[in-house]
């Protein structure tokens, strides 16, 4: 919080790698009007009960599929790819659909 101090109020949006980011630190940023987003890993305090082990759940799933859980201002966002990927964010909601395509990898021939 310390260091994000001098960035109020200028419109700058924080993002951070899965070491950094936990629910308390996007709210307690939001409360200081500094929207944040991250990866994020499941075993982070206060990581919401009903996201956790996404490894089961994605083995059910075809890639692409999404879930996801608000407490507050904080969204917790699921979705598979290879593996699941989680955000914790204060910028989105979870309502956006975006298609991508992507490049399929080229064998060695």
């Amino acid at each position: 919080m310390k260091l994000a101090g001098p960035l109020r109020n200028q419109g700058y949006h924080l993002y951070f790698d899965n070491f950094y980011i936990s629910p308390k630190l996007v709210k307690d940023l939001f409360q200081v009007m500094i929207p944040a987003t991250g990866t994020a890993a499941e075993k982070r305090r206060e990581f919401p009960e009903a996201m956790k082990k996404g490894q089961q759940w994605a083995r059910r799933k075809a890639r692409g599929s999404m879930r996801w859980e608000r407490d507050g201002v904080c969204l917790a966002q699921q979705w598979k790819d290879n593996r699941p990927v989680t955000i914790l964010t204060s910028i989105d909601n979870a309502n956006d659909f975006v298609m991508v395509a992507r490049k399929e990898k080229v064998g060695n021939a």
